[in-house]
């Protein structure tokens, strides 16, 4: 709640880490007792490039095995475009399984890959998900510095790689894109064969599923903490395949804990979804665990 103490973050190691308290208020910046004194030219912040097989760390492959304990920022960013990479050739091959006729020795193929790609797998590291939210750039800064961190007018939103919406690493995803513009949270995608419920269109489920991401998203560009408390929406039209389609979401109001907020979601025909969410802010140290293991590995990273 507003005011309460954020006591994971008190650190005699680093002094600026430390924090009294942080009143989050709705419609206003976060304020507060700060304790700390941030140092007077912090290192920027703005989270470690991603790096796939192309990238700097491409003479580094081999297994995850390696990652069982508690990865670094760097490997879980190394692994993730090895990762986002495997999920986008699963996700395109998906749509064409989805949208084609296959025979008997395709569909034998097909298996006989899948299970030995599978055995490939299954011997390499589990994925945490707490691992990976923990040495986020989001939650990385607001353990740094005691505040949330909102989101720049025209910037990519920061949300969760591992999402079925818009997490690239996700092998079943609709690869949306979220970004801010204005006062509005900005939610893009093209639905493919593999999201059709009716002919012709997209399954209603997909769309709600959609929607409560890109309500949800507003939280982050914003710098809030929530999670989702209702989502009612009413679907005025089918919802097109194969071309993209807008989702907006903006803040109607609030009432305490309460954020009330409105997304309309629109084609190349016009508007075919409304919907209204009720978000319930939480006080992050308390609601979210893996803040315990950011801040740890804030302190067991190098200093400078």
């Amino acid at each position: 709640g507003d005011g309460q103490p954020l006591g994971i973050f008190a650190s005699k190691e680093r002094p600026h880490v430390g924090l009294g308290w942080v009143e989050v208020g709705i419609g206003h910046e976060p304020r507060g007792n700060l304790s700390h004194r941030p140092e007077a030219n912090p290192p920027e912040l703005t989270g470690p490039k991603r790096s796939g097989p192309a990238g700097p760390h491409a003479g580094r492959r081999g297994s995850a095995t390696e990652l069982l304990g508690s990865p670094s920022v760097e490997e879980v960013d190394r692994l993730g475009g090895y990762e986002e990479q495997a999920a986008a050739a699963v996700r395109r091959f998906g749509h064409l399984l989805a949208g084609r006729h296959i025979g008997a020795a395709e569909a034998e193929e097909i298996e006989t890959t899948l299970r030995r790609l599978g055995s490939l797998i299954d011997a390499a590291g589990v994925r945490a998900k707490q691992h990976e939210h923990a040495r986020s750039p989001r939650y990385t800064a607001f353990v740094r510095t005691g505040q949330p961190v909102a989101t720049p007018d025209g910037e990519a939103i920061e949300f969760d790689r591992s999402s079925i919406v818009g997490g690239m690493a996700n092998p079943f995803g609709t690869e949306a894109r979220h970004r801010r513009d204005g006062d509005e949270a900005v939610t893009t995608v093209t639905f493919g064969p593999a999201f059709e419920g009716p002919p012709g269109r997209v399954h209603g489920g997909v769309v709600a599923m959609v929607l409560d991401e890109a309500t949800a998203t507003l939280m982050p560009m914003l710098g809030r903490f929530a999670f989702t408390g209702s989502v009612s929406l009413r679907l005025v039209a089918p919802a097109p395949l194969g071309v993209e389609v807008t989702f907006r979401s903006h803040l109607r109001g609030h009432d305490g804990r309460k954020l009330f907020v409105r997304c309309v979601g629109e084609g190349p025909d016009g508007v075919f979804v409304e919907a209204d969410a009720t978000y319930i802010e939480i006080d992050p140290a308390v609601a979210l665990p893996w803040l315990v293991e950011a801040r740890r590995a804030y302190l067991e990273a190098p200093a400078g």
